[in-house]
């Protein structure tokens, strides 16, 4: 596992630059969990590292209905995708991949626009 985000900007940098960065690097990680998911890498520890980032989140975002939506639908495509194929399968099916990358697409729209929690 990578370890969980925590942004490192200059001392100078605002709590908008820092939200900013923290957001950033979030859809990168998450962006790479998916891809190793699909790619069969390493599956349930891939998934483990999605469901912590995707935990980690609300620590640092307003509470938003639609980013948990999206946020649980993308973890539930990514586990659809560990729980149905063979452990020697590198394939994915169309439906559950389409799933998978529907759902990031939404999380990333949705923590682009995310409002940083206060204290």
């Amino acid at each position: 596992m990578t370890g969980l985000v925590q942004p490192a900007l200059a001392g100078e940098a605002t709590s908008e630059e820092s939200f900013e960065c923290f957001t950033e690097e979030t859809v990168r990680c998450i962006e790479r969990a998916v891809t190793r998911i699909v790619r069969a890498n390493n599956g349930e520890a891939d998934l483990r590292e999605l469901g912590a980032f995707l935990h980690h989140i609300p620590a640092f975002v307003k509470r938003d209905p639609g980013l948990e939506i999206a946020a649980h639908d993308l973890y539930n495509a990514a586990a659809m995708i560990v729980a149905s194929r063979p452990a020697s399968s590198t394939v994915v099916d169309a439906r559950p991949w389409r799933l998978l990358t529907d759902a990031a697409h939404r999380l990333r729209a949705r923590l682009n626009v995310a409002v940083p929690r206060q204290g």
